[in-house]
C-alpha cells in the first residue's frame, strides 16, 4: 500500500477522533508502512495545561468556544508534521485542522514540500442536532457549555465549510463528502471505499 495522507474534517460530534482512529487501526493491520497521527484537539488540550500566558490566553479562547489564531494552530500541528515525517513514508492522518483558509492553503504547503501525494479529504457531514446529541453523551469538558458549542457551530459554517471549496480546486487532491449519520462500521467501510484501499 503506497504511503497516503487523509485529512478529517467535521463539526464537533461528528466523529472525526472515531473514524480518524479505525482508519489508523486499518493501516496498522493492512500495510507495513507506520502510521503518523495528528489529533489538533488533543494537541490543543495539552497545550492548555500549560502555565504559560499564551496558554493562559488560549483558554480563554477555549472556554468561550471561540476559534483559536492561525499562527497557534500551524505551530501545533506544524511542528508534529516537521518533527514526525520522514523521507522512507508513512501513512499520515490529519484529524481536525484546518479550521480556516487560510490555515488551509498553509496545509497545502506544508503537503508540497513534504512531497505528500495521495492526498484525501475526509468530510463527515452531520447535522447540527445529530452533533449535539453526540456531544452530549461524550462528556468531556470542553462539550457541557451550550454556548461555547454553539460558538463552536457558528465557526465550523463560517471558516471551516469554505475549506472544503479550497481543496476541491486542487487537481491532485480528493475531496469526499461522507454521509456522517450512518453506524460507525458504515462510515468506515464508506470511507475505505472512497480512498479505494
Amino acid at each position: 500500500m503506497n504511503k497516503q495522507t487523509i485529512v478529517f474534517i467535521g463539526i464537533s460530534g461528528a466523529g472525526k477522533g472515531t473514524q480518524s482512529n479505525l482508519l489508523e487501526e486499518y493501516f496498522k493491520l493492512k500495510s507495513d508502512l507506520d502510521v503518523h497521527h495528528i489529533e489538533t484537539g488533543k494537541l490543543f488540550r495539552e497545550f492548555l495545561k500549560k502555565d504559560t500566558h499564551a496558554a493562559n490566553l488560549s483558554k480563554i479562547i477555549s472556554l468561550s468556544g471561540g476559534l483559536q489564531p492561525d499562527f497557534l494552530a500551524t505551530w501545533l500541528w506544524g511542528r508534529s508534521l516537521l518533527e514526525s515525517v520522514s523521507q522512507e513514508g508513512e501513512h499520515l492522518i490529519i484529524d481536525g485542522t484546518p479550521r480556516r483558509v487560510s490555515e488551509a492553503h498553509m496545509l497545502l504547503s506544508a503537503f508540497e514540500f513534504l512531497k505528500r501525494e495521495n492526498v484525501h479529504i475526509i468530510y463527515l457531514n452531520v447535522s447540527k442536532k445529530e452533533a449535539i446529541k453526540r456531544l452530549e453523551t461524550r462528556k468531556r469538558s470542553d462539550d457541557l457549555d451550550f454556548d461555547s458549542v454553539m460558538n463552536r457551530f457558528s465557526w465550523f459554517a463560517k471558516e471551516v465549510v469554505p475549506t472544503l471549496e479550497v481543496f476541491n480546486k486542487e487537481k491532485n487532491i480528493a475531496v469526499h463528502d461522507i454521509n456522517g449519520e450512518q453506524s460507525i462500521e458504515d462510515i468506515h467501510k464508506q470511507i475505505i471505499s472512497a480512498i479505494k484501499l
